[in-house]
């Protein structure tokens, strides 16, 4: 198979390319668009593979087994090796309980669906599980290799038939565009996996980027056809220089990561700059500079590896060895230079013309396969040991209409000690339409406390649900994972348009509003507790929904307890803890240990909120769950011999909310008791 005549600014064009990736990786804050340079790799693949096929098919040399191979020999060998290093060296540098992650991802990368991997199992691109993947970035490499598998069939279709290629190709890109600027203003779900937003999908998957290299594709086809020539040097400098200041602007313009039509500044300058570039225009002499070319030249290798380095550092590292951010990117610069060169040498440039590459790559996949199972297998193991087993019961209150199989799959492979509960086996989950997720006392006709609250409900819903027991009452749940359960209720009614509460839809939100309005009637206590900061604070519009719930509870004549936010630990978010703690040295001891706290005076400022809510109304009290956990001088209570008390970042485990069990059921056997004492009252432990 044909070469193309080579042109060295397009290998400086691969420089400014991934330049700004990693410089956007690293955190940077001026180069907020620095992941457009994964677009601009987009157009130059597809500029450059069209040139190949096209220049074959017209020689008659094109054989599918050959275009394969080759891209075989361009891609694997590097990306193999990165995966193989990664999976040799870095399980003595993280904690256990993401190596197997790290093998799911890497085996995602190898065989070329990462951008499915990311979507299904890693979620939002800027989401804390997705940041942590040491494979993330090679979601853009599985989209140019879906491309890779379809495109030249097409093309090969389109020359046997004697279709004109410029014609379909455009037409294709006009039907890709369509999905993406759909995707940037509709909502796009991919069936059958559909519970992420349009974002995800459209920065993902094939379908919503084939045009970025349909762009590379007709800057090919018309360069093919002789337009390039029409045009002078002053035109083609002009218009050079425009492109290029395209895809700069791309960059530095202020955006918030989600996908968007300035998608079109890169690809279009991108596709202007090739069209238009040569190596004696000013735009083309910059980027044909020997320094400039050789960084284009590694810069496949400089994309691999640098993101599993900023990984290695900015989640693991650094946090475990106090390595400063500066440092941190200092070393990650480093190493990725020092090994981008080294597999450049060693690995690309040995096998790109190497005859029997496709058997090394075999080989050296198996191997990667073998090491992935044996840690899967082997090295993998009890990451509880030596604690206790952190226990949450965080499935089984929720009455999150999407989430109602887990309840009864949990309490059977679980094996919970939910047996007196029958109910909360249910398959169907009727709850928020039937009055809540009612336990207790059979013999009351209506729930005597009413639990209000996102996860932070679900995760003091068993030792409720105890005290509940304790108390000889009813008490019924509206709590759900990682749903927001207020809304604003003026003159004791519903709003007219409900605002959106995540996995219900409007009928099902209305349907919970009356529930929940006619539970508050008939109850004698409201339990209300969320998360109020951390990651995502709530906003005020959200603070005063929670003032709401506690006018119209006092209004109906019931007392309210707010239970405020424990402190938040400083921990990377979306981690279990226990392996976590485990990596960082905690063993079981006799005595309480503790780790440092994370904005502690965000999470005190909203907590202070809530007492001055409590203070406007007479029956309203605040439960301080903070000062249990918080030690002025040691930091946040997290391990008690060999139990964990916290899950992550700011869920309690069980085991931490037993710890406030005892005030609780003060708190609340008082409050429901004829002559309360604790109305407007703060009750709290001694903190340990």
């Amino acid at each position: 198979m044909s070469s193309i005549k080579y042109r060295p600014e397009i290998d400086g064009l691969r420089s400014i390319a991934v330049v700004p990736v990693i410089l956007f990786h690293l955190g940077l804050s001026w180069i907020t668009g620095g992941f457009y340079g994964v677009d601009v790799f987009f157009v130059i693949s597809g500029y450059l593979i069209t040139s190949i096929i096209v220049k074959n098919l017209d020689s008659g040399k094109f054989t599918f087994q050959d275009f394969w191979l080759r891209r075989v020999r361009r891609i694997m060998p590097a990306l193999i090796g990165v995966i193989l290093f990664c999976f040799l060296v870095f399980p003595f540098l993280i904690y256990e309980g993401d190596i197997k992650y790290m093998v799911l991802d890497g085996f995602a990368a190898l065989f070329s669906v990462a951008n499915f991997n990311a979507y299904i199992n890693l979620g939002d691109y800027w989401g804390g599980r997705a940041e942590t993947s040491f494979f993330l970035h090679a979601w853009s490499l599985s989209v140019e290799e879906q491309f890779y598998l379809a495109y030249p069939l097409i093309l090969f279709l389109l020359h046997k038939w004697g279709q004109p290629f410029l014609k379909w190709v455009i037409a294709i890109v006009i039907l890709s565009f369509g999905l993406y600027c759909y995707g940037v203003f509709f909502e796009m779900k991919a069936f059958p996996f559909n519970a992420l937003s349009s974002n995800s999908v459209t920065f993902y998957m094939i379908p919503s980027r084939a045009w970025e290299l349909g762009i590379g594709c007709i800057t090919a086809l018309l360069v093919k056809a002789g337009h390039r020539e029409k045009y002078d040097q002053k035109t083609k400098a002009i218009c050079s220089l425009i492109g290029l200041m395209l895809i700069v602007s791309s960059y530095l313009i202020p955006t918030d990561g989600d996908v968007s039509l300035i998608a079109l500044l890169p690809t279009v300058g991108t596709g202007l700059f090739i069209f238009f570039a040569n190596n004696e225009v000013f735009a083309g002499k910059i980027l044909s500079n020997k320094p400039i070319v050789f960084i284009g030249k590694i810069s496949y290798s400089l994309y691999l590896w640098h993101w599993p380095f900023c990984v290695l550092f900015h989640k693991y590292l650094s946090i475990k060895y106090a390595i400063s951010e500066t440092v941190s990117s200092v070393l990650i610069i480093l190493l990725t230079t020092i090994f981008s060169i080294l597999s450049y040498y060693l690995i690309e440039e040995r096998t790109h013309h190497y005859n029997n590459a496709a058997k090394l790559v075999g080989g050296l996949a198996i191997t990667i396969l073998c090491f992935g199972g044996l840690y899967m297998q082997v090295i993998f193991k009890d990451l509880q040991a030596p604690f206790n087993y952190v226990d949450h019961y965080f499935n089984y209150y929720s009455i999150n209409p999407e989430l109602f199989h887990k309840r009864s799959d949990s309490i059977e492979v679980d094996d919970k000690d939910m047996k007196v509960n029958h109910y909360l086996t249910s398959r169907k989950s009727p709850e928020y339409n039937k009055g809540g997720l009612i336990i207790g006392n059979p013999e009351i006709e209506n729930p005597e406390i009413v639990v209000i609250g996102d996860s932070h409900g679900c995760g003091w819903g068993k030792v409720l649900n105890e005290i509940s027991d304790s108390l000889k009452t009813k008490t019924t749940f509206y709590v759900g994972d990682g749903m927001f359960m207020h809304f604003p209720i003026k003159d004791g009614k519903l709003p007219a348009q409900m605002p959106a509460i995540n996995s219900f839809t409007d009928e099902q939100a209305r349907a919970y509003g009356e529930n929940v309005l006619k539970s508050i009637d008939d109850a004698k206590l409201v339990i209300i507790t969320n998360r109020l900061t951390g990651s995502y604070p709530r906003t005020d519009e959200q603070m005063s929904y929670i003032e709401d719930f506690i006018r119209y509870s006092t209004e109906t004549g019931a007392k309210v307890l707010l239970i405020n936010q424990p402190p938040l630990l400083a921990i990377p978010p979306k981690r279990q803890l226990t392996p976590l703690l485990i990596y960082f040295g905690y063993r079981p001891n006799d005595e309480n240990q503790y780790i440092d706290e994370f904005m502690p005076s965000s999470v005190n400022a909203y907590n202070k909120r809530l007492y001055k809510m409590a203070e406007k109304y007479k029956s309203a009290s605040v439960f301080n769950s903070y000062d249990i956990y918080k030690n002025q001088q040691k930091g946040i209570w997290v391990i008690d011999k060999k139990d964990i008390l916290y899950r992550d970042i700011n869920h309690l485990s069980y085991q931490g909310t037993l710890k406030a069990k005892e005030g609780l059921y003060r708190h609340i056997s008082g409050l429901l008791s004829p002559s309360s004492l604790y109305s407007n009252k703060t009750v709290t432990l001694t903190p340990q």
